[in-house]
């Protein structure tokens, strides 16, 4: 588990408040991250990040993104993108929504999310140029 329930709580999280429910929403947030982060905290532990700004911004990010899904009532890209209906019709009478949840993630992360991922430096995909890009542990 990368954020505990009580982590969760003590930086702000309180939309989701049993903790089962929670365990489910976490794992799918960790496997989303894990995808965009090349695993990186699966192959080290993030307890023991020497860089704890980058660790904290992460975390940050889970939060987000699990009251996103906590808001949304899904937790994986698929449920995020089946839940954004933009447009309904019924019996004559069409609803259309300004904005929906898929317009508000990039592949199911959350945008505000995603934004703190980045500042984690962990999305960089690219080869490193003078030792810049790197991650370093």
């Amino acid at each position: 588990m990368l954020l505990t329930f009580e982590e969760y709580q003590n930086i702000g999280g309180v939309k989701v408040t049993d903790p089962s429910k929670y365990a489910l929403i976490e794992s799918d947030t960790a496997d989303l991250f894990n995808v965009v982060t090349h695993m990186f905290y699966v192959k080290h532990d993030i307890n023991q990040d020497p860089d704890q700004e980058r660790a904290q911004a992460f975390k940050k990010a889970m939060k987000l993104q699990i009251d996103f899904a906590f808001d949304v009532g899904a937790s994986t890209s698929y449920g995020i993108a089946n839940s954004s209906v933009k447009s309904t019709s019924i019996d004559g009478t069409s609803v259309t929504l300004d904005s929906t949840a898929a317009d508000q993630s990039h592949d199911g992360i959350y945008n505000l999310a995603w934004a703190y991922l980045a500042e984690t430096g962990l999305l960089y995909a690219g080869i490193p140029v003078k030792g810049r890009g790197s991650v370093r542990w």
